[in-house]
């Protein structure tokens, strides 16, 4: 399905679908995909959507795009790219599922839950983690990354770039590495590192 001109708003579910927006800002949705879906934004800063990660593929191409997942396991294994443009991808968890271990390694273009691979991640320089999970653990790489984390516990490093590193309800640990970076560590006692703006910081060596 290809979108055409215009601002469009496409949802789709139970198949395998491929659709294309066009050259405005579009709203694509993905709803119970199969294997094989493919939700393909244009030039515009679209939102592309998904409600299960496991089959779809979500490719932001051009513009500053804005990728949503709800996080589910499998073997699929999909891809996130974002594009050209600074791109964000939010991640969210389905109902009372609760996660003990999500990373992120934008390093390595990979997304783990419970230590296992569940999705591959491509140029998208901010993500966004608003799920259920006791522990987030984030890597960044060498350009500017953007992290911001509601588990129970984040430790984050940004590694080069002009990072920022937002911590969640708990003790978190971030470490800005190299670069200009603003960390803030925002409820619970955390701990910030190798940062030059520093907010809601209790420890910082």
């Amino acid at each position: 399905m290809d979108a055409g001109a215009g601002s469009d708003g496409v949802w789709v579910r139970r198949g395998a679908d491929v659709v294309r927006g066009g050259g405005d800002v579009d709203r694509l949705t993905s709803s119970s995909p199969e294997a094989g879906t493919r939700l393909l934004g244009g030039s515009g800063k679209d939102r592309l959507s998904v409600d299960d990660a496991t089959s779809t593929a979500l490719l932001g191409q051009s513009g500053d795009d804005q990728l949503r997942v709800t996080l589910v396991d499998g073997s699929a294994r999909p891809t996130f790219d974002g594009g050209a443009g600074r791109d964000r991808l939010t991640l969210y968890t389905r109902g009372s599922t609760k996660i003990d271990l999500l990373r992120v390694d934008t390093a390595r273009g990979r997304i783990d839950v419970d230590g296992s691979r569940v999705a591959r991640l491509v140029r998208t320089e901010r993500v966004s983690f608003f799920g259920k999970a006791i522990r987030a653990v984030f890597v960044g790489g060498p350009r500017a990354d953007w992290f911001e984390s509601a588990a129970r516990s984040t430790r984050a490093t940004g590694g080069g770039g002009n990072d920022r590193l937002v911590g969640g309800r708990g003790a978190d640990v971030l470490d800005g590495g190299p670069g200009r970076d603003v960390l803030n560590g925002s409820f619970g006692r955390d701990r910030c590192l190798r940062g030059e703006r520093l907010q809601s910081c209790e420890r910082r060596r």
